[in-house]
């Protein structure tokens, strides 16, 4: 008796539990792609600059191993949409349903780790409410993204090259009184316009989603989105909610990053084949249903019900 009214208790308080968890969660629980899992990167003195760069210092860590996971995915992805016309360059925007899910250091990883293999990239810290990127890469902050939207510079005078070969980034600049008002400016588009010419892929860095409003009028303007889930963290209506706010723009949802996992160097290699395995399967989401002009494109990469060999 006293071992079932354990089993119960437990069973209880698994179903109290709606954060996301794992790859099944993401799939079964947010009807979603599952890109990749991230684990928890434990550094020295918890540095967060020396976190953000792992993928960069240690090349055969669990960390670097996920990433480029990830940036198989992401091509895999750009393959299915673009077919026998791919486009020159992308812009992706990296984003979280609430806070402090990591979105900053996985948006600088993934970067770096395109970077690593040739791509030019040009990271963007389009969070103007609470700017970070600047602090993790040790550049400064006195003039970036807010400068060039008010119109005191031109587009290539706020980017700053970085120690790390093809990574460029530009920076939020002065904090601004009115961050969703530049963000919805004409200049916003003439930024990524111009930063199109000169690279391969810019990644946005940008506000959580159900806080403000600023990374959903963003997703309006990029070619595709990614969502950060938090793993044990992030609740299943949260999550849902932030999907279907991505999901309800005429670009690319390409799917969900699992962060915070406690996977090891082993379980790497599930999370790595689940991923490439899963990716082209169709999903519709139940809860709300896209809207018909979303609809196309999204179902464009998720059309084939064929595995990849592996």
């Amino acid at each position: 008796m006293s071992i079932l009214a354990g089993l119960g208790i437990v069973m209880f308080l698994e179903q109290l539990d709606d954060t996301i968890k794992t790859p099944e969660d993401v799939e079964r629980r947010l009807n979603a792609h599952f890109l990749g899992a991230v684990p928890y990167i434990q550094v020295e003195n918890d540095d967060p600059a020396v976190r953000c760069t792992m993928v960069h210092q240690d090349a055969k860590s669990p960390t670097s191993e996920s990433f480029r996971s990830i940036r198989t995915a992401i091509h895999f992805g750009i393959q299915r949409v673009s077919g026998d016309k791919p486009r020159s360059s992308w812009v992706f925007m990296l984003t979280s349903a609430s806070q402090a899910e990591g979105k900053t250091t996985a948006i600088i990883n993934l970067g770096i780790t395109l970077a690593h293999s040739g791509s030019r990239v040009l990271l963007v810290d389009a969070d103007l409410r609470r700017p970070t990127i600047h602090q993790r890469l040790g550049l400064f902050n006195e003039f970036g993204l807010t400068n060039y939207l008010i119109g005191a510079v031109e587009a290539e005078g706020v980017r700053q090259a970085t120690s790390i070969r093809n990574l460029s980034v530009v920076t939020s600049g002065p904090h601004p009184p009115n961050p969703y008002e530049l963000l919805a400016s004409p200049r916003m588009e003439a930024f990524l316009l111009a930063a199109r010419r000169s690279f391969d892929f810019i990644l946005l860095d940008t506000p959580p989603l159900l806080p403000v409003s600023d990374a959903t009028l963003l997703s309006g303007r990029v070619d595709g989105t990614i969502l950060l889930a938090s793993a044990g963290k992030t609740r299943r209506v949260e999550a849902i909610r932030g999907r279907d706010l991505l999901l309800g723009r005429e670009n690319l949802f390409l799917g969900v990053i699992l962060n915070f996992t406690t996977q090891t160097r082993d379980s790497y290699y599930y999370y790595y084949y689940r991923a490439l395995n899963k990716y082209y399967y169709r999903y519709e989401p139940s809860e709300p249903a896209r809207p018909p002009e979303a609809s196309d494109r999204n179902e464009s990469l998720a059309s084939s019900g064929t595995r990849v060999k592996s």
